[in-house]
């Protein structure tokens, strides 16, 4: 009986990643993006793409949502009018927040934790009395992580940042500095804590 109700289970869980898989790369069709490559979603990301932005997925990308590591929160992927996404093949996030107003690159193979943030802009102007006008004047710069990334739970890649092939961000770390190839790096600022070669 046990493996008559498992078999249920998991043919039930299967339906469940293909219809979310579906109604995320649909969203994104309504956005004109080609989304054909997301190969599995536990739970939809909310997809916010404008007019004007480029977005391309490679294959065998991954979304989740609602993910059993303690971290409870859908993936969300913004992209505005002038953004441009790229995230190559076989990457993916957990409950993460992607926020594109100019360019984000994401290489291939690159895993990133629950409730990660990556952001391009600072949203508002730094000058005070800018900001009780208006936005404009407000800062972007790209963010390129390469190949090979593991971004651990819980961290922050601000604008202008750049990480190298195979690192590590260890969990909780803010990074507000290039980050070099093959190395773990952690904390608030992060910072280098080890090389890996």
């Amino acid at each position: 009986m046990r493996k008559i109700i498992g078999f249920f289970v998991r043919k039930y869980r299967n339906q469940k990643e293909h219809i979310y898989s579906m109604k995320f790369r649909f969203s994104m069709w309504l956005a004109n993006v080609d989304a054909s490559g997301v190969s599995i979603c536990k739970g939809c990301p909310i997809v916010d793409i404008h007019d004007g932005a480029k977005v391309k997925f490679g294959t065998n990308i991954w979304f989740n949502n609602y993910h059993n590591t303690g971290w409870f929160t859908n993936s969300m992927i913004h992209v505005g009018s002038k953004g441009e996404l790229f995230m190559g093949d076989n990457s993916g996030a957990n409950g993460a927040l992607i926020f594109c107003e100019e360019k984000i690159s994401i290489g291939n193979n690159v895993n990133i934790g629950g409730g990660t943030r990556i952001y391009d802009t600072d949203f508002h102007p730094l000058d005070w009395q800018k900001r009780r006008v208006s936005n404009d004047g407000t800062k972007t710069a790209p963010v390129v992580i390469e190949d090979d990334v593991f971004i651990g739970t819980g961290c922050i890649i601000g604008k202008g940042r750049h990480i190298g092939a195979r690192s590590i961000i260890a969990a909780g770390s803010v990074v507000v500095k290039d980050i070099p190839a093959d190395c773990i790096a952690g904390g608030n600022p992060c910072k280098v804590l080890k090389n890996l070669l």
